[in-house]
């Protein structure tokens, strides 16, 4: 079932969000296409002046998503496993 509920995380003090927590992104690349495009909507509506999506696996099939909706890599991290 497609989600159209923003993924629940709060604004840094700088007005950023990261997501780092894997258990609240969808699990198909369908549902989290319908999660993002809700959760931007969302972020932006309520001024997120950034948005980090910190994939981990076994999420990282996402990264194609989040691309599509002009997310880009930053840098990875070897010894915390995320891109």
């Amino acid at each position: 079932m497609e989600s159209k509920t923003p993924i629940d995380v709060k604004m840094d003090k700088y007005g950023g969000v990261v997501v780092e927590d894997m258990s609240l992104l969808a699990t198909t690349e369908e549902a989290f296409r319908t999660q993002l495009e809700a959760s931007l909507a969302f972020w932006k509506e309520n001024g997120a002046r950034s948005i980090q999506i910190m994939f981990k696996p076994p999420k990282c099939h996402l990264m194609n998503i989040a691309a599509e909706k002009g997310f880009y890599f930053h840098h990875a991290h070897r010894e915390e496993n995320y891109v």
